[in-house]
């Protein structure tokens, strides 16, 4: 079963919730550190959850608003062998942006009428990233889902930030989730002093 498949259950029954908008400039954002990996700010009004991906490191949610994030990282040898065997493999572009094509491909596989943007590789704290925003239905549902997805190729993992929301909100949440992306940063490791 793939990393996104239990997500995308849990979204069949979100859509049945009201939707309340929050904007960018209302937003508080606190500092979450993960494992002593990374750091990266979410917005306060999000709690944490162990609901929406078995394999996330960090799940944080608002029923409320309609928000949710996920981080999601694996070791880039491995993410690598596996991308080269896909379809849409580009032997000339970035490790990132086909390690984007390989997530999206899952998001999109899902939706009906999926639309993307796809935005210019740039860097995040000094790592290689790139971000995407997919949207599309599901069948049956009122509203349409809009993902806002970063990869971000780290020294030893690949990260997949996903962030979601209804299409009805992303206006007001894609910046929040475009700054919740640019918040990432690795951590460093700190060094043990050495015995003397």
């Amino acid at each position: 079963m793939n990393k996104l498949s239990s997500v995308i259950i849990i979204l069949t029954v979100l859509y049945t919730i009201t939707s309340c908008e929050s904007k960018l400039e209302d937003t508080e954002f606190k500092t979450v550190r993960v494992k002593g990996k990374y750091d990266i700010q979410i917005p306060q009004s999000m709690s944490r959850t162990r609901d929406l991906n078995d394999d996330a490191d960090l799940q944080y949610q608002n029923v409320f608003t309609n928000m949710y994030t996920m981080v999601i990282d694996e070791p880039i040898e491995p993410a690598a062998q596996n991308i080269r065997f896909e379809d849409y493999y580009n032997d000339t572009a970035s490790f990132v942006a086909n390690y984007l094509a390989y997530q999206r491909g899952y998001v999109e596989q899902d939706l009906i009428g999926a639309t993307t943007n796809t935005y210019r590789e740039t860097k995040i704290h000094g790592l290689p990233a790139i971000s995407s925003s997919v949207t599309g239905f599901f069948a049956d549902a009122d509203d349409d889902l809009t993902y806002y997805l970063t990869v971000i190729e780290g020294k030893k993992n690949v990260f997949l930030i996903m962030s979601w929301t209804l299409g009805s909100s992303k206006d007001a949440h894609v910046p929040i989730f475009k700054k919740i992306s640019e918040s990432f940063r690795l951590l460093k490791k700190k060094r043990r002093p050495k015995a003397s």
